[in-house]
């Protein structure tokens, strides 16, 4: 769908994360997913990620263990909120 090498649709984007298009497309709908570009103006205009947002989405989520994972969450979790 994209016609710019270096951006990738939302399919691509899933199949390097390992993931399901539809997976994708919630996380983007609730905010948590890697950042995206529309390309077009209009909200029905396709979504495209570049290699670096999904690099980078991957960094911020790699940890070196459980326990930096449970604490990263803690850190990130709303006030009043357990994570």
């Amino acid at each position: 769908m994209t016609t710019n090498p270096q951006l990738l649709t939302s399919t691509e984007a899933a199949q390097a994360l390992g993931i399901r298009p539809a997976t994708l497309r919630v996380w983007r709908c609730a905010g948590h997913g890697p950042r995206y570009v529309r390309v077009g103006r209009g909200r029905r205009s396709p979504v495209a990620y570049t290699p670096e947002s999904i690099a980078q989405w991957l960094e911020e989520h790699s940890y070196t263990s459980t326990a930096a994972e449970r604490e990263a969450a803690r850190r990130t979790a709303p006030s009043g909120e357990a994570a």
